[in-house]
């Protein structure tokens, strides 16, 4: 029996999730002695409302059944996102969200989420020793009444605290009849008060991890996606990175820290021994069928969740190896997985013509993320209300003017969103910039807002507003964005499977791949296809092939003219990249990043994911392809015709 120490790290244990005996425990694996930058847990990554660590399945012999991921509820990471939508969001909304992601992952990877009960009810809060030995559940010393997330509204109006339900504040307590009557605040928004009492008083000397919320607990995909497809160029793989140091897995992930045996050993790859043109074949094929498992996941999930991700990145996916006694090559019998759900949210605009998303966040840079996810207009300006135009059944349509500093373009679709302060509270108003007629002065845009069905009272207080200055109305630009934007993505996970190696980084590669889809849109022939465009591109300019060639496939030092390969599957694929950037030119698969049905979302992704398929088809034969064997066939065939044919009708000749 492997003991969990053969299966970790010297220096990392695995500590039970929970109190209490079993002989099967969801355990966190812990650092020792932990550093002061990567912490005492393995945060494996971070999305906009949880952080997500490294756990194991333990028996009681102290053996590793499984590797987890342990998702935990972090609304701290979601009161520093969406700024626009931040302060209409709450707790119900999250615990709601939560509870979607959940059944959303288990409708695209039913084997991938293990149930436990904490996706749909508050696991009491979970923190550990001084020494990383135990989880403690605290509890009061006087009653032994155990803390747990106050979901009290009565409750916390009494203690002068926002509600759970309308807030993103939360506090720990303990029924004032049973112990401590003080409210412990755990998120960074939660207001303190005389009823308050710090994390470090009511705690002191325990380690915090989760301080109750929801938790999901999902099997892991130990390899990153970037490390995969280097994999697959014959790199070799370091394990879970955790700041300095690097947890290797035991089994068929000990087979992959070996650079020469990657390349050249008969464990991982079908052709290793058969020459660079066979390797080629090999390494495109399986980056294709790479390519084709993450366009199907990233296809389920926005079918899934009528959304689209604006957030998908090389860290959206993770790969998994199976253990097989079969002779199958280690390489080949792999898993793709979604580690990163989509983070769009929904404006509730009541408008048919259109469904209008926003990432969790707009600034910040990400070679993934097209430019008009990092180029929204913020600021805040002085509105005025012209009139307000009934609508079809209760929706109303309002048209005013908004003076501001801030250059606003009219026209387009992307959408003004408004934050108007009236006497019944805040109202959110979203509208287009109307075309200049020359009767608005300098410094101001008219708008006219989107058809929303609006309450009573709402309404007769836009009445009252006509004609007044509204001074300090904060207001932002919201570019319609949808699945085209994860097209966008996708394309540049392709590039960086297909091109990046040791000589050639992602940011030349793409910048390499925009161009030539500038000089392809400059020529385009209707009656020529994309693949035979850039083809004859390649051919007139070597520069194209020495850059964007099939050598790329490999780590190896290649020169250009030494990779076999077939030029036109391969100025084929290409060209599949290029046609996945929308509005690059009359052969792009979307004319803009908004350009996808608002009722079928996912529909974006079929016509790449059908030309994919075609072109593993066509890999498939270069792998495949041995004369000498089909001869063989034939030769079969035929004597099996022939002996068909001398007891019945003449059959057709093969």
């Amino acid at each position: 029996m492997k003991q969990e120490a053969e299966m970790l790290e010297t220096g990392y244990r695995a500590v039970p999730l929970q109190e209490g005996a079993s002989p099967l425990r969801i355990s966190l694996i812990v650092k020792e002695a932990p550093e002061a930058i990567a912490g005492p847990f393995v945060l494996l990554r971070e999305t906009a409302d949880a952080s997500v660590y490294l756990g194991a399945i333990v028996d009681a012999g102290g053996r590793i059944h499984s590797w987890l991921e342990i998702w935990a509820q972090n609304v701290d990471r979601f009161a520093s996102s969406f700024p626009a939508y931040r302060d209409s969001a709450t707790n119900a909304f999250l615990d709601e969200r939560w509870e979607e992601r959940v059944e959303g992952l288990r409708a695209i990877e039913p084997d991938s989420v293990i149930i436990t009960g904490w996706e749909s009810a508050p696991v009491p809060p979970i923190f550990y020793d001084a020494n990383l030995r135990a989880p403690v559940h605290p509890k009061d010393r006087t009653t032994g009444a155990a803390w747990e997330l106050c979901r009290d509204e009565g409750a916390l109006t009494a203690k002068g605290l926002p509600g759970y339900s309308t807030s993103l504040a939360r506090y720990l307590w303990i029924e004032p009849v049973a112990g401590d009557r003080h409210a412990v605040p755990v998120t960074s928004t939660a207001p303190e008060n005389d009823s308050t009492r710090t994390l470090a008083e009511a705690f002191e000397g325990l380690v915090p991890f989760h301080p109750g919320g929801r938790l999901m607990v999902r099997t892991f995909a130990p390899i990153a996606y970037e490390d995969w497809v280097d994999l697959l160029s014959g790199a070799s793989w370091r394990g879970i990175e955790h700041g300095r140091d690097a947890i290797r897995l035991d089994g068929v992930y000990r087979t992959l820290q070996e650079r020469n045996a990657l390349q050249h050993g008969n464990g991982h790859f079908f052709f290793s021994a058969r020459g660079l043109a066979a390797r080629l074949a090999e390494a495109f094929h399986l980056k294709l069928h790479t390519l084709a498992a993450i366009f199907r996941l990233a296809q389920a999930h926005v079918q899934s969740s009528r959304l689209p991700f604006l957030n998908l990145n090389a860290a959206s996916f993770r790969l998994q190896l199976a253990e097989s006694d079969a002779a199958l090559p280690f390489l080949w019998n792999f898993k793709a997985s979604l580690a990163t759900p989509g983070e769009a949210v929904a404006l509730p605009v009541a408008t048919t013509s259109a469904r209008y998303f926003i990432p969790a966040k707009f600034g910040g840079n990400s070679i993934y993320r097209p430019t008009t996810l990092t180029a929204p207009v913020d600021g805040a300006g002085q509105v005025r209300i012209r009139k307000l135009l009934p609508g079809k059944e209760k929706e109303t349509t309002l048209e005013g003017t908004l003076a501001t500093q801030e250059r606003l373009v009219a026209g387009g679709s992307d959408l003004l969103w408004l934050r108007l302060s009236l006497p019944q509270g805040r109202v959110d108003l979203y509208a287009t910039i109307e075309p200049a007629d020359g009767a608005a002065a300098s410094g101001e845009v008219r708008f006219r807002t989107l058809p929303q069905d609006l309450p009573v009272a709402v309404i007769a207080a836009l009445r009252q507003a006509e004609g007044v200055p509204l001074p300090g109305t904060p207001f932002q630009t919201v570019p319609l964005l949808s699945t085209p934007c994860d097209l966008y993505a996708l394309a540049v996970l392709a590039v960086r499977t297909l091109l990046v190696d040791d000589e050639l980084s992602l940011p030349v590669a793409l910048d390499e791949i925009l161009s030539l889809a500038g000089k392809s849109a400059a020529m385009h022939d209707p009656s020529q296809s994309p693949g035979e465009r850039i083809a004859a591109l390649a051919d007139g300019h070597e520069s194209i092939a020495a850059t964007l060639g099939p050598h790329r496939l490999l780590r190896d030092k290649i020169a250009p003219e030494a990779a076999i390969f077939p030029s036109d599957l391969w100025w084929d694929t290409i060209s599949l990249i290029v046609r996945l950037f929308p509005g690059i030119g009359p052969d792009s698969l979307c004319r803009d990043f908004g350009d996808a049905p608002p009722l079928a979302l996912e529909n974006v992704f079929s016509e790449p994911l059908a030309e994919l398929e075609t072109l593993l088809v066509r890999s498939r034969s270069l792998l495949l392809v041995d004369w000498n064997y089909n001869r063989e066939i034939r030769s079969v065939i035929g004597k099996f015709m022939d002996r068909a044919g001398k007891s019945s009708a003449p059959a057709a000749r093969v």
